[in-house]
C-alpha cells in the first residue's frame, strides 16, 4: 500500500569554491535533494523547512521541486562550504547555522511516515521525535546532522536518545563509527538493536550500501560512476529507500532501488555538467 510522507529539515545554501577563484552557490540541504527525489518517484510528500527566505536560490529550488511545502523563516539560512580541487567537490565545512525547527514547527505532520533530516545537532529538536512517535508515524532519521559535533560520551548520548525515537535510520560508515565505535553490520545490528531500531541502511562509499533489517543483513554492490560532484547522493539515497519502502518493497529491495536510482541520477548530474549546464534545476551562480 502507498504511503505518504512529511519530510522535515533546513534547506541550506552551499557555496562551492572552484579551482579558478570562482564561486557557485546553490541551494543544498535534504528537503532540496530528496524533495525532488519524491517529486520524480511520485510519492506523496509534505516538506517542512526552515531558512532565510532572502536566499532565493532555496526558494527557487523548492518552487521547481513542485511538492507541497510550508516554509517556516530564519534568519539565518544553514549554510556549507565547499572546495573544488583536482576536478572534485570535497567535504562541507559548516559556514552558518540556521534558527533549529521545533515541535511548535510541526503542527501540521501529515501522513503515515515523517522522515527527520537534520544537518546538524541542534537542527531538530528531540521534541520533534516525540512528537512524531506521539503520533504513530513511522519516523525515518538520516543520522549525518547528529553525528557533526565532537565525539564526547555525552554526545554520543544525545544521539542516541534520538536514535531511541526512530524506527528506520541511514547512516554512513564514518558515522557508525563516530555513534558505535563499529562499522561491521553484525555489530551495528546489535548496538541499534538495544536502542529498539532493527532497520539500517548502511552506505559504505565504493563498497556499495548494507541493509540490515529483521529479514537479515542485504550487501548492494555500488554501480561505478565517475562522477566529480556526488553531494547530495546520500540524500538522494534514502529517500529512494524510504519511497520503496512505502511502496511496500522489503529492506533489500529497496536498497537495490535506491541504488540503481543514486546511479541513473549521477549519471543524468554528469551528463549536465559535461554540457555546461547546472546539475539541478534550482542551481545558480553568483
Amino acid at each position: 500500500m502507498s504511503r505518504s510522507v512529511t519530510l522535515v529539515g533546513h534547506c541550506c545554501v552551499d557555496r562551492v569554491h572552484g579551482a579558478d577563484g570562482s564561486v557557485l552557490l546553490r541551494a543544498g540541504g535534504v528537503p532540496h535533494y530528496a524533495g525532488a527525489t519524491f517529486s520524480a518517484l511520485g510519492r506523496s510528500c509534505h516538506i517542512i523547512t526552515k531558512y532565510n527566505p532572502a536566499d532565493h536560490v532555496v526558494t527557487a529550488a523548492l518552487e521547481a521541486i513542485g511538492r507541497n511545502v510550508e516554509t517556516r523563516p530564519a534568519r539565518l539560512s544553514t549554510t556549507f562550504e565547499f572546495t573544488e580541487a583536482d576536478g572534485e567537490i570535497g567535504e562541507p565545512r559548516l559556514a552558518a547555522e540556521g534558527d533549529p525547527i521545533t515541535s511548535a514547527d510541526l503542527a501540521s505532520l501529515q501522513g503515515q511516515a515523517v522522515y527527520f533530516a537534520p544537518l546538524t545537532p541542534n537542527d531538530i529538536g528531540a521534541d520533534c521525535f516525540e512528537a512524531a512517535r506521539a503520533s504513530g508515524k513511522q519516523v525515518f532519521l538520516d543520522a549525518q546532522g547528529i553525528t557533526r559535533r565532537e565525539p564526547t560520551e555525552r554526545n554520543r548520548e544525545a544521539a542516541h536518545a534520538i536514535l531511541a525515537l526512530v524506527d528506520v535510520v541511514k547512516v554512513t560508515s564514518a558515522e557508525a563509527l563516530w555513534l558505535f565505535g563499529t562499522d561491521e553490520a553484525e555489530e551495528l545490528k546489535a548496538a541499534f538493536g538495544r536502542l529498539g531500531v532493527e532497520e539500517i541502511a548502511l552506505t559504505i562509499g565504493s563498497r556499495g550500501s548494507i541493509v540490515i533489517s529483521p529479514d537479515g543483513i542485504a550487501h548492494i554492490a555500488e554501480r561505478p560512476i565517475d562522477a566529480t560532484d556526488k553531494v547530495g547522493c546520500g540524500d538522494v539515497y534514502f529517500a529512494s529507500y524510504i519511497d520503496a519502502r512505502l511502496g511496500g518493497h522489503a529492506a533489500a529491495e529497496a536498497g537495490r532501488r535506491a541504488s540503481a536510482f543514486v546511479s541513473r541520477w549521477l549519471r543524468e548530474r554528469s551528463a549536465l555538467v559535461a554540457e555546461g549546464e547546472l546539475a539541478l534545476v534550482g542551481d545558480s551562480a553568483s
